[in-house]
């Protein structure tokens, strides 16, 4: 009897402990879920949230300056010095001109240099070039030389001292250039040439030059009064006066 008592007594209190077991750790679980929803929102309410600003980038580096290019400054050209000239004064040039002579009717002296030699024969015929010594030939249609050719006009004109090339001036040369040269039917002188130099270049070519272009003449005549062509000869000076 007392066994079979305790049996079922035994029974209750294993389901008692049990239910009170149950309930304990029900009871644990409640305290230990409401601690961690208490720690949770704990954390929660302590923790400041804000937003992390982004740091400005850091300034850029200042660009280095520039350099200028140089500027090509263009020098002026500078300008010829425009220098007058010195003036040249032209010393009057002593011209020789030999007086000639008109040589009788089929006559002539004879000369180391004749100072005029007429060319007998037709118009436009004949030898071109320095006179001849002795007698003209006489076998023209014009039948021999009557007159021999003369100077027209004032002789010292013909070359003057404002001919003097300014080169040969400077360089202080003078001399006497002799010429031999034509004398046309209208007394006009072509074929000039020299015969004897100067030794000075600038003056043989003005002696030429000017004689040709200012002498004149009376054309040489036939005997029967017909102009023709003679030569003649001549000598220049070039002399520069002393101060």
């Amino acid at each position: 009897m007392a066994y079979a008592d305790q049996q079922p007594m035994s029974r209750r209190k294993i389901v008692a402990i049990g239910l009170v077991v149950v309930v304990h750790i029900i009871l644990i679980y409640g305290m230990v879920s409401g601690l961690a929803v208490k720690v949770y929102k704990h954390a929660t309410t302590d923790l400041k949230v804000f937003d992390v600003k982004t740091p400005p980038p850091p300034p850029k580096p200042p660009e280095p300056p520039k350099k200028e290019q140089p500027k090509i400054v263009q020098k002026p050209t500078p300008q010829p010095k425009q220098t007058t000239p010195p003036q040249i004064v032209t010393p009057p040039v002593k011209v020789d001109v030999p007086h000639v002579e008109a040589p009788a009717v089929q006559t002539v002296t004879s000369q180391p240099v004749a100072p005029m030699t007429a060319l007998a024969g037709p118009i436009g015929k004949g030898p071109i070039g320095p006179p001849s010594e002795g007698k003209p030939d006489g076998n023209g249609q014009s039948g021999g030389v009557a007159t021999a050719a003369r100077p027209h006009g004032d002789q010292t004109q013909w070359v003057t001292q404002d001919d003097y090339p300014s080169r040969a001036m400077r360089d202080g040369k003078s001399g006497t250039t002799a010429i031999a040269f034509t004398i046309g039917t209208d007394g006009r002188v072509s074929q000039c040439h020299v015969t004897s130099s100067s030794g000075t270049p600038e003056l043989d070519e003005a002696t030429c030059k000017y004689f040709t272009m200012r002498a004149r003449y009376y054309p040489a005549k036939s005997t029967s009064g017909d102009p023709v062509v003679s030569s003649g000869v001549q000598r220049i000076i070039w002399r520069i006066p002393d101060d």
